[in-house]
């Protein structure tokens, strides 16, 4: 069985300058992302698509596989699933489709130890899944618009219900963790429309680096968790 995990690397930040190999604490976030994935149960190969030749050499010293991101691919607006879908096609003309992808973002370094395996598990197990990803479980209460006309997200009813009776809310998080099956990516698709939801309750994996108040907050933070 091949799974084959794929890390985005651009260049490119204006909020915190060479955001993908950042240290914190001494430990760049590029690092810290490969060292996990390397720790999994069943991924077979790393490829990190940068546009960066840093990052690609960086990446290459630590064993992944690099994929030199084209500029169409590197600009402000490009999406991710482009890149997703770009890499998928060409593996699939080189005959080098794994069984499984997985994905993460280098910017949520705190991520529970085994959600990666949970999730790829998920689709070993379960045929009828298109994808299985991280989600942080809530009881809070989500509006939408708050400029305009505030809409409450979750029905009123719920709104006024006890914490511990409330169905949970689940913010996706694919940043965290991401199994997915080729097709999905092949078809220009993120999630697919079978997604499972894997939750997690670990308040401190939510952080995400965009800004040096990010990364200085996550390296005060790393101090009192056992990630």
């Amino acid at each position: 069985m091949n799974v084959t995990a794929v890390i985005l690397a651009r260049s490119g930040s204006k909020g915190l300058p060479h955001k993908n190999i950042s240290l914190l604490n001494g430990i760049s976030l590029l690092q810290r992302g490969i060292d996990y994935l390397q720790n999994t149960l069943y991924i077979t190969e790393i490829i990190v698509s940068s546009d960066s030749i840093d990052i690609l050499e960086q990446a290459s010293n630590l064993g992944a596989t690099i994929h030199h991101r084209s500029p169409e691919l590197s600009s402000d607006t490009s999406t991710s699933i482009s890149v997703l879908q770009s890499i998928a096609h060409q593996l699939n003309l080189d005959d080098k489709l794994p069984d499984y992808f997985a994905y993460i973002q280098l910017t949520e370094p705190f991520r529970p130890p085994s959600i990666m395996d949970q999730c790829i598990n998920i689709l070993i197990n379960n045929s009828h899944f298109d994808s299985a990803f991280a989600a942080f479980e809530t009881h809070k209460n989500y509006w939408s618009a708050p400029s305009s006309s505030p809409h409450l997200l979750s029905r009123s009813i719920a709104s006024e219900t006890p914490r511990q009776s409330k169905s949970p809310i689940y913010r996706e998080d694919t940043g965290i963790a991401l199994a997915v099956r080729p097709h999905v990516w092949l078809e220009g698709n993120r999630i697919g429309s079978s997604p499972c939801i894997v939750p997690y309750t670990s308040f401190h994996s939510v952080i995400d680096i965009h800004s040096i108040s990010d990364l200085r907050f996550a390296e005060h933070l790393e101090s009192f968790i056992d990630v």
